[in-house]
């Protein structure tokens, strides 16, 4: 089990691994390596790593997200 609050980045992998579809999850600690079935999920499985790194960021604020929302109705 990786602690998504500890990664750093999540980013696609083919040119390190040399294996279509996988992605690379980096924490301190260490850098995992995924592969999913077809790209379409994972660009899914990044987006969605991806969200979390940045949910558990420090400089993420909830109110920042609900600002951004009210700008596009101006």
């Amino acid at each position: 089990m990786i602690d998504l609050k500890d990664c750093l980045t999540v980013k696609s992998a083919e040119d390190k691994t040399g294996k279509p579809h996988s992605f690379e999850v980096a924490t301190p600690e260490q850098t995992y390596y995924m592969y999913a079935d077809e790209e379409t999920a994972k660009d899914e499985w990044i987006g969605a790593i991806g969200k979390a790194i940045v949910r558990y960021s420090r400089s993420y604020r909830p109110e920042e997200a609900d600002d951004d929302d009210d700008d596009e109705d101006d």
